[in-house]
């Protein structure tokens, strides 16, 4: 039988319509569709309304005017500061004379005495990408409460074993009822045991004021940690390698982790 598919007037579209059904043919027509249409963005994900665990500040309380309390907020900026440029450490209170620097790290203070202009402030602070808030134990309870939900990922309470002050401890522990995020006991330790004294302030905690605490680690200081900071400078920057510099790499390790619980 001859081919009659090229004679005059037979078009291609009866062509098709003769070798091919109708259903495939619109099933063609819908795929090439797709592909001439121009393809819509891909939908993002709603923005949280803060940020992840792991970037947001944390807050440490102790008085920048005390000398080994100064070279503690320091080192821990520097442990918890990445790539991205210069870490903030905001304070509550002036730092002493004696305070230890690095090029790394700025240092800034909350100005004024009113205590919700103070809080705003560090607010507007920690929004600004402060990786650090400072508040001495006096302040604590204002300040936090002025903060945004969200606004830190926890709070450290060092704890010195040498002067055994839990109950200083338990007294800052009170301020924090409210649920400020994670709470971490940091100990500062001469060579002394710490999984005893964590044990038995985690449970006061949580009999008496219903809150749960994190072992964070121990810093044990040593003769490098003291000429560093007569050097004015960061343990971590004079000697890396120093038993406290390394303790404080594996604190910055836990307090990036995301919020969990770690009791007795």
């Amino acid at each position: 039988m001859p081919d009659r598919s090229d004679r005059p007037g037979r078009g291609l579209g009866e062509v098709l319509h003769h070798f091919i059904s109708e259903e495939e043919q619109a099933e063609a027509r819908e795929r090439s569709a797709q592909k001439r249409a121009p393809r819509r963005p891909a939908r993002t994900a709603v923005e949280p309304s803060s940020p992840p665990q792991s970037t947001r500040a944390w807050c440490l309380v102790a008085s920048p005017a005390r000398p080994l309390q100064g070279a503690l907020i320091l080192d821990l900026a520097l442990a918890l500061a990445d790539e991205t440029g210069p870490v903030t450490i905001v304070t509550s209170r002036p730092s002493g004379p004696l305070r230890p620097n690095s090029q790394r790290v700025r240092w800034r203070e909350l100005e004024g005495t009113d205590e919700s202009v103070r809080a705003a402030a560090a607010a507007g602070a920690l929004r600004d990408g402060a990786r650090l808030l400072v508040i001495a134990p006096e302040e604590l309870g204002p300040i936090l409460s002025g903060l945004p939900e969200g606004a830190l990922a926890g709070v450290i309470v060092p704890v010195d074993t040498a002067s055994r002050r839990q109950a200083d401890a338990l007294h800052v522990l009170r301020e924090l009822r409210a649920g400020p995020g994670r709470i971490g006991i940091l100990f500062l330790s001469s060579g002394e045991p710490t999984a005893t004294l964590f044990q038995r302030l985690h449970g006061a905690a949580g009999r008496q004021l219903g809150v749960q605490l994190e072992h964070l680690g121990t810093i044990e200081r040593d003769n490098a940690d003291f000429r560093s900071l007569l050097a004015g400078s960061s343990i971590l920057e004079s000697d890396p390698a120093a038993p406290s510099a390394l303790a404080l790499g594996r604190i910055a390790q836990e307090l990036r982790k995301p919020e969990q619980v770690v009791g007795a």
